[in-house]
């Protein structure tokens, strides 16, 4: 785990994630952004990162990323690594967990079950 903390910490905060954008057509697009987390544990459960993910719905890229514990901490450092326009725009869906509340916007979030 310690090799993955050190490859994401070697990337930039910001991945120069742009939406998808075209000349000359009109295109209704929506922005929409999947987060979710995951624990992982080495050698000892008592040692358990979590790695914080979120993507571009539709085209599946990952647009931010976070390695840290499951707190709410946690997920305003994900969000505040989503680029801007997806912060600004987009619908996110998230798993039922608490640590979004009152992190991503109410009128932007929308908890899904499993």
């Amino acid at each position: 785990m310690g090799f993955l903390v050190q490859c994401f910490e070697a990337l930039p905060d910001h991945l120069k994630v742009q939406p998808v954008t075209c000349q000359g057509v009109v295109m209704m697009q929506r922005l929409e952004v999947e987060a979710d987390e995951r624990a992982r544990f080495i050698q000892k459960k008592a040692n358990k990162p979590w790695i914080w993910m979120a993507m571009d719905t539709r085209s599946r890229q990952v647009i931010a990323f976070h390695v840290g514990d499951c707190s709410r901490k946690s997920a305003k450092r994900l969000w505040a690594k989503i680029p801007p326009a997806y912060r600004q725009y987009a619908m996110s869906y998230t798993d039922q967990s608490v640590v979004y509340e009152g992190v991503i916007p109410a009128a932007q979030h929308r908890a899904i079950s499993k």
